[in-house]
């Protein structure tokens, strides 16, 4: 029970907080950003990938922008489902 006198949905304190966590990281996903200049060279070295240029540095460093713009995909999408899911009308794609 928490002060108000309800059982909360959160197992102890720590509910509260990934709650809390939960609020800001939809708040932030929502307003984020990639970077200008991350996107270009994420387009240039996706244009040097598919003309077969890529250094073994390059393949790496494309690899983990790949990686990082999924991971930034993903947040913004879950950020939406949370707002439809608590009534907030979320712009569609």
């Amino acid at each position: 029970m928490n002060e108000a006198g309800w059982k909360s949905d959160w197992a102890g304190d720590g509910g509260w907080a990934r709650r809390s966590r939960a609020a800001a990281a939809v708040a932030g996903a929502g307003s984020a950003s990639k970077g200008g200049a991350e996107l270009a060279r994420h387009d240039d070295l996706l244009d040097r990938n598919a003309q077969g240029l890529l250094t073994p540095v390059e393949r790496i460093e494309l690899e983990r922008l790949r990686h990082e713009s999924d991971l930034f995909m993903l947040r913004k999408a879950h950020a939406a489902a949370l707002l439809r899911w608590r009534g907030h009308a979320a712009a569609s794609p």
